[in-house]
């Protein structure tokens, strides 16, 4: 049996131990990148309820994507956040749950909601070299930051005047027909200033989960891609895998070893 093989087999076990309604004592359990990797993994098949950077179970919008985040996960890029590009347009919602106004008696609204695709998560900086050399070559905005020893942004791409950058916008009216009237709302935002605020994204993803921080700051490089257009482009996450496809394996997760695993 292989080391990864066994690490599988151990935490498996201590995750069924701490049990569903513990997740946070999951986590807590989790001493290498190998680990985080299948805690990663465990959470995305719903097997944890929640984790450190998401306080709940995988959002709807994730769950079409989920077969592609475990095999990225799987292969070393721990992803933390992101969505797919969309575009809704004039869909019935309720303002200011339901509440009538002078304007709008009804207290019913459309909105447009627009999306670019986005992902960030952690690549483990044994690809850093081949992945640098990909990424430049792809459709998409990137940034590369490393922690350890010291915080730095390694490269990117996103427009020189970019402190933060959009991914969600939306806007509303109770009349569909003035939607185009109606300046748009900034609601999901890359912020690129964390380096100098105080917090930068291990600190704000990891919180107090120190062992899951170190690993992420000494064995990886923070990682953002972002689409160029609302509701079209490629999806970060097939980027990565296309990434995945052609580079040699330098750190992946056995995933057989998963299959029939009961949690």
């Amino acid at each position: 049996m292989s080391s990864i093989q066994m690490q599988v087999e151990q935490l498996t076990q201590q995750l069924q131990d701490a049990g569903r309604n513990r997740p946070e004592d999951v986590w807590n359990l989790v001493e290498s990148f190998d680990q985080l990797m299948l805690a990663n993994v465990a959470f995305l098949r719903g097997a944890l309820s929640r984790a450190p950077y998401h306080r709940g179970p995988v959002a709807e919008e994730t769950i079409p994507l989920v077969q592609k985040l475990i095999q990225i996960n799987a292969h070393g890029f721990i992803s933390v956040s992101g969505q797919p590009a969309t575009c809704k347009h004039a869909e019935q919602e309720t303002a200011d749950e339901g509440a009538p106004t002078s304007h709008n008696q009804s207290g019913v609204v459309f909105g447009d909601t627009e999306q670019k695709s986005y992902l960030q998560g952690f690549l483990h900086e044994n690809y850093l070299a081949d992945f640098v050399t990909f990424i430049q070559s792809q459709p998409c905005f990137y940034q590369i930051r490393h922690r350890s020893p010291n915080l730095r942004v390694l490269c990117g791409n996103f427009p020189a005047s970019t402190r933060d950058y959009t991914v969600t916008r939306v806007r509303s009216h109770p009349d569909p027909e003035q939607l185009s009237t109606v300046p748009w709302t900034d609601t999901t935002v890359l912020g690129f200033d964390s380096f100098t605020d105080g917090c930068d994204e291990w600190d704000h993803i990891w919180g107090h989960f120190s062992t899951l921080k170190r690993i992420c700051a000494e064995e990886c490089v923070s990682v953002f891609l972002a689409g160029r257009e609302y509701g079209q482009g490629p999806l970060m996450e097939d980027v990565l895998l296309s990434f995945f496809d052609k580079a040699p394996v330098m750190i992946q997760l056995d995933t057989t070893c998963l299959h029939g695993i009961k949690i």
